[in-house]
């Protein structure tokens, strides 16, 4: 599943806090224009400017089987994906007209335990049956969030993902190993205020689209269901002067594709900024499956976003000001609690980009 839901609070005015959103999650940075025009005539130069000095706060919020690629080859891509902008999950914050959003995260999921359908934590294959289990997530993920109109801001984020699970097999069975590289799942959504003041709230619509295939072989790891979902989330957020930062809240419910069951979700996230440029937030998400949760097939794996599950995840980071609206940001995510889901922890590097895009004309007025 994705994560992770994230933000940005700048203040304006003393004991003001004003958002920019920006995500659980589950969840997940490209080379910025400076300028560019048209013959002369019919001139129009953007530019994209920071907003603030820093990106304050981001509150925050899971391909058809392919040989494994070279680990290098991986390690580039997730490099490209890094010096992009890059995703972060919406929350209470609306964007400004041409204001632009952007974050690029790198993960690295680990596991070699789950929780059975009654929470009892066990290992992820038959011990019977095998030994030394384990389930790994490489990915990499691409966020924007845009503003068009005060009204409306457009979100959109892809990942790309390589799942790999193998077991060494006792006595007269096989070794279990398999690997699945490609695309994620596509999220399409817009955000739109609901309340403006010193707290915030808006409404958000989601679509997500997947863009993978089913594995060649029962061994290879699922990237998803391969059905579309829809979900809407209400989220909200203030500032907190006594923290310089935030807290904010989501609240939501998700409509699974074919008889994948639908899951409500939510998560909590406050972030503080205790020295000028450091950001420390925590965060909280769950996840509950409204009917039949995940029978696990032999050999199979309860993978992040199959559905059917129940999940407690906490995630505490650190993020630094890189200046120029922009952040660099680790995270930690730990699955705490939950029924027929993995018992994982991941690790995330982003990086994210506040700033605005306008013509030349506005630009010569400022």
């Amino acid at each position: 599943m994705s994560d992770p839901a994230y933000g940005i609070l700048d203040s304006d005015q003393p004991g003001e806090a004003r958002g920019r959103a920006g995500s659980a999650s589950n969840d997940h940075a490209e080379s910025l224009p400076g300028a560019q025009g048209s013959p002369a005539g019919a001139r129009l130069v953007l530019t994209l400017t920071s907003r603030n000095p820093t990106l304050q706060a981001v509150p925050a919020s899971y391909a058809a089987a392919r040989s494994f690629p070279h680990p290098h080859g991986f390690a580039a891509l997730a490099l490209g994906m890094l010096i992009l902008p890059a995703p972060a999950w919406s929350a209470a914050w609306t964007r400004d007209p041409g204001e632009i959003y952007a974050k690029a995260s790198a993960a690295w999921l680990d596991a070699s335990e789950m929780y059975d359908e009654e929470g009892v934590v066990g290992p992820i294959q038959d011990s019977l049956l095998y030994r030394d289990p384990a389930y790994r997530e490489l990915w990499a993920s691409l966020y924007v969030e845009v503003g068009v109109h005060r009204a409306i801001t457009l979100v959109a984020g892809i990942p790309v993902k390589l799942a790999r699970q193998e077991a060494t097999g006792r006595t007269g069975v096989p070794d279990l190993e398999g690997e699945t590289f490609g695309l994620g799942a596509m999220r399409l959504g817009f955000r739109v205020p609901l309340h403006r003041g010193s707290w915030r709230a808006s409404l958000e619509p989601e679509w997500i689209l997947p863009l993978y295939g089913d594995p060649d072989r029962v061994e290879d790891p699922l990237l998803g269901t391969g059905f579309m979902d829809l979900g809407t989330a209400v989220s909200l957020g203030t500032g907190l002067s006594s923290l310089s930062g935030y807290a904010q809240g989501t609240v939501g419910y998700r409509i699974r594709g074919g008889s994948i069951p639908e899951e409500a979700y939510w998560d909590v996230e406050v972030g503080s900024e205790p020295w000028p440029r450091l950001m420390v937030r925590v965060r909280y998400d769950g996840l509950s499956s409204r009917g039949q949760l995940t029978d696990v097939p032999a050999g199979g794996t309860p993978a992040p976003g199959l559905g059917g599950q129940d999940h407690h995840r906490i995630a505490p980071s650190v993020a630094l000001g890189t200046g120029g609206g922009s952040e660099l940001s680790l995270t930690w995510r730990r699955v705490v609690d939950g029924r027929s889901t993995l018992r994982s922890s991941e690790w995330e590097l982003a990086f994210a980009f506040l700033g605005l895009v306008r013509d030349g004309a506005d630009r010569a007025e400022d």
